[in-house]
């Protein structure tokens, strides 16, 4: 299913999921401003999700990352509208190339694999009619990923560099000292309002992503003071986080509190 609404002057937000057993699995959504679209959403929700564009005018599509969720409608809005496609140099064999992705069992469930897409380097600034949105290098969540500023109006497209809450498990290969250096970066932008990549609208974001920061702090100060104690990083992850056999069993092991702990132990050693 997808869900539109106006969330700002000449916004237009798109949140996506997936049912199963009745259930919305995880959201992803996209955002259309003066032709611009940010992101292109699922693969397996492409047809609702062009659907739900028809009439809408559409100039270009600027990837933040070459995630699945993120990347799932290039291909057949390129094929039935010509729409060019840009993002980070390093996303662009993701983009001819899908198969790199390397998906696993609960990613096809989730999201399906995304079609080829032919990209092209996004440059430094994307100009629409009414705007000029800076393009950001935001590696972390992925090395390919970048956010769109629009200074004039203060706003932040931040794609998966923000994510709410408080993680207890991580992805496999997530690098945790790249999150929380692009973290900062976008926090002093002084941004009024910032469009995340799971459609969250956050005003005043500095406030959240500090938050955000102070808790990567917390958590990984205690999990080298463990670690410095002798604690195993297995059992320091058991001791800190616990409960995290459904997400492991889910996600095949790609999600879990190890590869926090390990992700946190590799960022104090690059120190």
């Amino acid at each position: 299913m997808v869900n539109i609404d106006v969330v700002e002057d000449g916004v237009v937000r798109f949140v996506m999921a997936r049912r199963l057993l009745g259930k919305k699995l995880y959201r992803s959504a996209c955002y259309l401003v003066d032709g611009l679209l940010v992101d292109s959403g699922i693969p397996l929700l492409h047809k609702s999700f062009v659907k739900s564009l028809s009439g809408r005018r559409i100039t270009a599509i600027v990837n933040t990352h070459a995630h699945e969720d993120h990347i799932g409608a290039n291909a057949i809005l390129q094929e039935s509208r010509g729409v060019p496609v840009f993002a980070h140099e390093k996303a662009l064999p993701v983009l001819s190339n899908p198969r790199k992705l390397s998906l696993l069992p609960y990613q096809r469930i989730f999201f399906g694999e995304p079609s080829p897409s032919a990209g092209m380097p996004v440059g430094d600034s994307v100009l629409t009619e009414r705007h000029r949105f800076r393009v950001i290098p935001s590696p972390g969540h992925s090395p390919d990923h970048i956010a769109l500023y629009e200074e004039s109006r203060g706003w932040l497209f931040s794609g998966d560099a923000f994510i709410g809450g408080q993680d207890r498990v991580l992805r496999e290969g997530f690098d945790v000292r790249g999150i929380t250096k692009s973290l900062r970066m976008l926090s002093s932008l002084g941004a009024e309002v910032m469009f995340t990549g799971m459609g969250n609208v956050i005003r005043q974001p500095a406030r959240q992503i500090d938050r955000k920061i102070s808790y990567f702090d917390e958590i990984s100060g205690r999990i080298r003071k463990m670690r410095e104690e002798g604690v195993e990083p297995s059992e320091i992850a058991r001791r800190l986080f616990p409960g995290d056999l459904p997400v492991r069993l889910v996600t095949s092991g790609n999600f879990s509190a190890a590869h926090l702990v390990q992700a946190f132990l590799r960022a104090g050693d690059k120190e």
